[in-house]
């Protein structure tokens, strides 16, 4: 009984670490590798050790995504994750994007990232559970 108690909760331990884990961590790779490069050392500590998954997410749930991270949506999934040349061009095509849409002058999340600003607000505004309005 014990033998069968410990083994179900390590298979829990595993499922629980691989599920996060197994998000889209190729997507996160490519991110980094594309839009970091030029940027201070800085501002890539807040993306790869704060910011994390929250880059796109929004709250717990990789389900929900924030101001940033929705424009991925629909254009890049699972099944993609192996091809490096579709996630760089999703990529390059959301960064060309302006943060306010319904503002031509506002600036670019390429922009954004460029100067060193995070595309997505802050890393403790991407932690918080979306309202019921905002979540997808």
């Amino acid at each position: 009984m014990l033998r069968a108690f410990v083994l179900a909760a390590a298979a829990c331990a595993v499922l629980g670490l691989t599920g996060k884990a197994s998000a889209f961590p190729t997507f996160f790779k490519v991110w980094i590798n594309t839009c970091l490069e030029d940027c201070d050392q800085e501002y890539k500590d807040v993306i790869v050790k704060e910011a994390k998954c929250w880059t796109c997410h929004q709250g717990k749930s990789k389900h929900h995504h924030n101001v940033y991270g929705i424009h991925f949506v629909g254009e890049i999934g699972k099944a993609d994750q192996k091809d490096d040349a579709k996630i760089i061009e999703t990529i390059k095509k959301v960064n060309e994007m302006h943060s306010d849409p319904k503002d031509d002058k506002s600036p670019t999340y390429g922009e954004m990232i460029a100067a060193g600003k995070l595309p997505f607000g802050s890393v403790d505004e991407a932690k918080e559970e979306p309202k019921e309005s905002e979540s997808n």
